[in-house]
């Protein structure tokens, strides 16, 4: 979230999360901290903070509503009203494919294949690919194209 400050000073406004539904939990951070205050540049550059918000695991589907305030002085101040949409969604599986998942050569015959690893997941994750070669090989990794949808 950012907050834009057309005041044409610099101010300090002091924000909450004022509306969370029960069980719920939530935070504002601004760069690594927790915050009640941020300092808001005058212009478009203003000032940005996360929300994190944790929910209770048993949660029935329906729609979910969480209110952030921001105050700076008399006058001032504006409410952010976000709905969050819970539903029974089923992620996709992650897959890793090869190319060529078996090849056959002669005793110094150098391979070459290409794997795709998808994360069809709903949210990022990370991976490390490694292997497990016979004594005497030598096996190198490398990443040469990288598509994020």
């Amino acid at each position: 979230m950012s907050l834009e400050n057309h005041t044409g000073g610099s101010l300090d406004a002091d924000v909450e999360v004022t509306s969370i539904p029960q069980g719920w939990e939530g935070y504002l951070q601004g760069g690594s901290y927790q915050i009640s205050r941020i300092h808001v540049k005058s212009g478009e550059e203003g000032g940005t903070m996360t929300l994190h918000v944790t929910v209770p695991k048993e949660l029935t589907e329906g729609n979910y509503r969480v209110e952030v305030k921001a105050r700076a002085g008399e006058g001032i101040s504006d409410t952010l009203p976000i709905t969050f949409m819970v539903n029974e969604t089923k992620a996709g599986k992650g897959s890793f494919t090869s190319e060529y998942p078996q090849q056959e050569g002669t005793a110094g015959t150098n391979f070459s294949f290409s794997t795709t690893l998808l994360n069809n997941g709903l949210k990022q994750e990370s991976y490390s690919l490694s292997s497990n070669a016979p004594a005497g090989w030598s096996v190198s990794l490398r990443q040469q194209g990288r598509q994020q949808r």
